[in-house]
């Protein structure tokens, strides 16, 4: 299972995709719930808290996404080999994902209107996009990036 997460290479079914994708979730979740402790003890301790849309609040985001990234990336490439899709395909969607974590950092400050919703677009495109190769068969037999991950290993 570790492998799912750690490695770039080779193939994945949709299966394992969304078992990783789940694993990456409630890796989510489970930083929520410590962050959002260590706030409450801060909170606790010295009554500061941040507001909505803080420069803390917005770095814990960016933070978050940052660890989540790299196994992201690893289960989003090996699916897309899966589907014999070149594996720069995954770069346009981490280009994304960091268009809206400057965006985030910006506080919207800069991106507001027309811009703003662009960006709010392009990330759910990019969601889109996310589910779909979640959806859709992989190559039969095997491909320029392995074997078939649903025919047994002879």
């Amino acid at each position: 299972m570790l492998q799912l997460l750690t490695t770039f290479d080779g193939r994945i079914s949709r299966k394992s995709y969304w078992i990783g994708g789940l694993l990456l979730l409630a890796m989510m979740v489970v930083m929520f719930i410590v962050i959002g402790g260590a706030f409450a003890v801060v909170y606790a301790l010295t009554g500061w808290s941040p507001s909505a849309n803080s420069l803390a609040e917005r770095l814990t985001v960016v933070v978050m996404t940052l660890i989540i990234l790299p196994p992201g990336y690893a289960l989003l490439r090996k699916r897309v080999n899966d589907l014999d899709h070149p594996s720069w395909t995954v770069l346009v969607s981490l280009g994304l994902i960091g268009l809206d974590l400057v965006a985030n950092l910006l506080g919207g400050s800069y991106f507001q209107g027309v811009a703003m919703t662009v960006v709010g677009l392009l990330v759910t495109a990019n969601c889109l996009w996310a589910i779909a190769i979640g959806v859709i068969p992989g190559t039969a037999g095997p491909n320029r990036h392995g074997p078939d991950p649903l025919t047994p290993a002879a």
